[in-house]
């Protein structure tokens, strides 16, 4: 993640943020996973811990202009926490709100 102009100022039409790490969605839609040989993703979750846990392609965060709102739609094994909730791959795209807490799924 560059700044633009010069100055300090990120922007983006959504922030996801961690502990360790902060990343601006500068298009509607983002891959998350883990990078390897094969593929790359938009955020690489490897680095925060999860190892083989994380797929390479885990999840994708979309807007959805039909209901207007980011929606996560699983794609990896393991799943998906949302607020505490499991959701799994093949399920209906989960609908995201402010400060929702996402989290990897390994149960």
């Amino acid at each position: 993640m560059g700044t633009t102009g010069g100055s300090d100022m990120k922007t983006g039409f959504a922030k996801l943020q961690g502990e360790d790490f902060e990343y601006y969605m500068q298009t509607y839609s983002i891959m998350l996973g883990r990078n390897s040989k094969k593929s790359t993703v938009d955020v690489d979750l490897s680095g925060l811990g999860g190892g083989m846990n994380i797929s390479r392609y885990h999840a994708r965060i979309f807007y959805n202009f039909t209901r207007r709102r980011f929606t996560l739609k699983i794609l990896g094994k393991n799943g998906y926490l949302v607020e505490g909730i499991l959701h799994l791959s093949g399920t209906t795209p989960v609908k995201l709100d402010s400060q929702d807490l996402l989290q990897i799924g390994d149960k």
